[in-house]
């Protein structure tokens, strides 16, 4: 079975995205295809592939594929691209053709060994694995590849979702709906961190299965992902540090050790480094968080969280 992650990127990888490529190393049975602006030249895992090009070229790859208006394609953005996730499959299909599955995923991840968690088994017999936008798989298939263009009553419809600029949350809220509205075989369920970003300390959304726990520390070791807390250890599938600017203080050499490296409200420390003051909380991210969310808030986006809130209570 193979299996292919598209993932397009532009502006500055996040400061660890090196320990994002070791992460991928350890999950061989993914190839992660990044489409970048941004140039790397340490050693990439063999299971990742770089293709270096400009974000005009992506816009004129989802023109063509998809015959966007002048309007749709003028306001497509880099952070726009989350809502054209779920059409990946018809706008890469060149680059899909010997893949069973494609799915896409953020790069502000870190991931355990995903298919410690999932089931292969499972995966292979299902055409949707995992809901959330931060990773999620897609069959290969004619009916996945154009599931998107569904309708769905009382929700953002994809062409709705691509006609302004504000993002509509349709991979993540809308497009699992269409997906049991039309009997997707889909499996999997949210056994990672998703850690949210209004909060000083490293909190687990409550979306997730794992719950908060006292003095819980996030590690990963060997390729393996683990949340631990004073009487309980539970393995992930990946943590999801969003709008985090965690520094990171290891070094290329500590990420060949078999040693831990945490993840902490201060950074991301080696086990030679980490102590329990880096799990003190980081109010200086908050105040960033706030500063910028006020900053970038718009009548648009008040509308979309209201219509997601909404639609989630009555159908989800």
């Amino acid at each position: 079975m193979k299996i292919i992650v598209i993932c397009p990127y532009f502006g500055k990888f996040p400061l660890y995205f090196d320990l994002f490529l070791e992460s991928c190393r350890y999950n061989p049975e993914i190839l992660f295809l990044i489409f970048t602006d941004q140039g790397y030249e340490s050693r990439l895992p063999d299971n990742v592939k770089i293709a270096t090009c400009s974000f005009e070229h992506i816009r004129a790859l989802i023109q063509g594929k998809l015959s966007l208006d002048e309007r749709k394609s003028r306001i497509l953005s880099p952070y726009k691209l989350c809502d054209y996730r779920p059409a990946y499959g018809k706008i890469f299909e060149g680059y899909l053709r010997e893949a069973d599955f494609w799915g896409f995923c953020d790069i502000d991840l870190i991931f355990g060994k995903i298919f410690n968690i999932l089931s292969m088994e499972r995966f292979r017999e299902s055409e949707r694995v995992l809901t959330q936008g931060h990773l999620t798989f897609y069959k290969n298939t004619e009916r996945m590849n154009t599931m998107f263009l569904k309708e769905i009553e009382k929700g953002i419809n994809f062409q709705r979702a691509i006609s302004f600029k504000e993002p509509a949350f349709f991979d993540e809220i809308f497009m699992p709906a269409i997906c049991k509205a039309n009997k997707v075989i889909q499996y999997g369920e949210n056994r990672f961190a998703d850690i949210l970003p209004q909060y000083a300390n490293l909190l687990i959304a409550s979306s997730c299965t794992v719950k908060n726990k006292a003095k819980q520390q996030f590690y990963w070791q060997k390729g393996k992902l683990f949340v631990q807390s004073e009487n309980s250890m539970s393995e992930l599938m990946y943590i999801h540090l969003q709008k985090r600017m965690l520094t990171p203080y290891y070094n290329e050499a500590d990420l060949r050790k078999e040693e831990r490296i945490y993840f902490t409200p201060q950074g991301i420390f080696p086990a030679r480094l980490y102590t329990r003051e880096a799990e003190t909380g980081n109010d200086a991210h908050v105040k960033a968080y706030r500063k910028k969310r006020w900053s970038s808030l718009s009548l648009r986006k008040v509308w979309v969280k209201l219509k997601v809130i909404r639609f989630k209570n009555q159908y989800l």
